[in-house]
């Protein structure tokens, strides 16, 4: 175990292939971990030794998801059951390419620790944990989707209902979001008529005059053979003077809403302890909204590492503030050019999972999406 005191509310372990960082909120602890198996047959203790880390810190698990394939979900599953009696958390699963030469899968997780967590079930399975404090309510949601059909565009609206009415379950509504992550499958042969879905929702819920949330859209199956499938994080503030969320402007891109897809570049929410920079899924995209670098990854992976340290620069941040990441590649043999990219340029190592799936559009072969957080001084 490689423990490092990052800052006093902030705190970095590293216990082989599982990646914690410990975030000290006023009332609670937030908890990220990243799990890199090394391969499928070490699944069940790498699950093993989490829930012993996860006991040791007093924390309980708010949100799961697990990428990659159908085999190594099962082993996962297989693993937690053994463990639980009961999984209280929504479990996401979403099925792409490799992860790496020897695992079929990547694991991040989100926990708390010194808060009451409560659970919203969906026909007896958990579909989000909520908890709060005195200054306000988070609700997190996982694998949600509509009914599985053949019309993408209704299952999306479905998709959107549902996510509202789980909401609404837990005292909040669609305003209350700060970030989403949309899961298509073939995302690139229906991904207009999803910005179509999603835009018509929010138009009919006037998110268009409030602030929209950052999000994630790649492509990825799932267990259910739904055409889509989504997470939330929601934020109800109860004390404005206490917790500020805001949207940031990328200064090498321009709002996504110009060219016709309703989600913020980022969002910075301030609370009494921290800061934290919240970023939506970035690829090799030029302030017209147009793929720039078709079909040379050496070139979209150095754009799109540009606007991402551009927008944590101008909150005084780099890449050692992250604390969770995903990288998406539409070829995993794609992750080298990344490692190389990060090594030549002297970046930082930071949490992350590395994944296979399409992105949004053909000609694009990146993307990523991170958290980072910094003190208050």
């Amino acid at each position: 175990m490689i423990d490092s005191i990052v800052d006093k509310l902030i705190q970095k372990q590293t216990d082989n292939n599982i990646n914690i960082v410990i975030c000290s909120e006023k009332h609670f602890k937030e908890i990220y971990i990243t799990i890199h198996p090394d391969t499928d047959d070490k699944i069940s203790s790498d699950i093993n030794r989490l829930m012993f880390l996860l006991k040791k810190l007093n924390a309980e698990i708010v949100k799961f998801d697990i990428f990659g394939s159908s085999s190594g979900f099962n082993l996962c599953m297989k693993s937690l059951n053994d463990v639980y009696d009961n999984i209280s958390s929504p479990i996401t699963f979403v099925e792409g390419g490799y992860c790496s030469q020897n695992s079929s899968v990547e694991i991040q997780i989100y926990a708390v620790s010194g808060i009451p967590v409560k659970t919203i079930f969906a026909q007896e399975n958990p579909i989000a944990r909520v908890f709060e404090d005195d200054y306000a309510k988070y609700c997190i949601i996982g694998n949600a989707s509509g009914i599985p059909s053949n019309l993408q565009e209704k299952e999306t609206l479905e998709t959107f209902v549902n996510i509202e009415k789980i909401l609404n379950l837990a005292g909040m509504d669609i305003s209350n979001i700060i970030r989403t992550w949309f899961y298509n499958n073939n995302i690139t042969l229906w991904y207009d008529k999803f910005n179509t879905v999603r835009n018509d929702f929010f138009k009919q819920k006037n998110i268009y005059d409030k602030m929209f949330p950052v999000s994630t859209g790649v492509g990825g199956k799932n267990i259910a053979h739904s055409a889509i499938i989504a997470g939330v994080v929601a934020i109800k503030v109860k004390r404005n003077d206490r917790i500020k969320i805001q949207e940031l402007i990328s200064p090498l891109q321009n709002p996504p809403s110009l060219y016709g897809s309703s989600f913020s570049r980022a969002l910075e929410i301030i609370t009494p302890v921290n800061r934290k920079v919240l970023i939506s899924g970035t690829a090799s995209i030029d302030t017209k909204g147009k793929t720039v670098h078709a079909g040379n990854i050496d070139m979209q992976i150095a754009f799109t590492m540009e606007v991402i340290e551009a927008i944590l620069k101008q909150r005084d941040m780099n890449f050692s503030n992250v604390i969770r990441s995903i990288t998406y590649f539409k070829d995993i043999k794609y992750s080298a050019v990344f490692d190389k990219y990060c090594k030549k340029t002297g970046k930082p190592s930071f949490p992350m999972i590395t994944i296979q799936n399409d992105i949004c559009r053909d000609d694009l072969l990146f993307e990523i999406e991170l958290d980072a957080i910094s003190t208050i001084r």
